[in-house]
């Protein structure tokens, strides 16, 4: 098993212990301060390409969203999401979707679709790419942390492998987010 898989192994376990908490204080101001980045930086997002939220996954691989993105400058997004009562990211996902896809994936064509070279690989480098937009704001780091790095941790690593996992609004603890901003991958 190589680091990376050690580690989203650590990762997925630490999430599956958690409980939805959007009430928790620390979880609350978390996700209060990533909503408010997602925010503007979907605005730059649609500065560029139009975002069209669909209701099937319109991109089954990843070459398809970086050649809408290149050719038509139109990004789909898909809206599927299950969200337990009060989770903060109701009201921004597909915000989040789009920034993601296109400020974190897009420009170092990070693969979204579980064809990268190892499971979870591309994931956990956009997440950093999406850390470096965040410029040093710890709150949303974390919470930007449990939506991609925790989630597809579990989901390829996790005890229910290849299924996704229960969405969550909860914060891990800090020393797996440090460990993530500095693991060699």
């Amino acid at each position: 098993m190589t680091p990376l898989a050690r580690y989203l192994s650590r990762v997925a376990r630490a999430y599956a212990l958690t409980t939805h908490e959007p009430t928790h204080a620390d979880v609350a101001r978390c996700y209060a301060q990533f909503s408010r980045a997602i925010v503007a930086q979907f605005r730059l997002v649609q500065a560029f390409v139009s975002v069209e939220p669909v209701d099937v996954d319109p991109y089954p691989a990843s070459d398809a969203m970086w050649q809408d993105i290149s050719r038509f400058r139109r990004l789909k997004v898909y809206t599927y999401a299950e969200f337990p009562a009060g989770h903060p990211m109701r009201s921004v996902n597909i915000p989040f979707r789009a920034v993601h896809d296109m400020l974190a994936h897009y420009p170092q064509r990070l693969r979204h679709d579980g064809l990268d070279a190892e499971p979870g690989r591309d994931e956990f480098r956009a997440f950093r790419a999406h850390v470096r937009l965040l410029h040093g704001n710890a709150s949303a780091i974390r919470a930007l942390f449990t939506e991609t790095v925790a989630q597809n941790a579990t989901y390829h690593y996790g005890t229910n492998p290849g299924v996704f996992p229960e969405q969550k609004a909860v914060i891990l603890p800090f020393r797996l987010i440090s460990e993530a901003l500095t693991l060699e991958v």
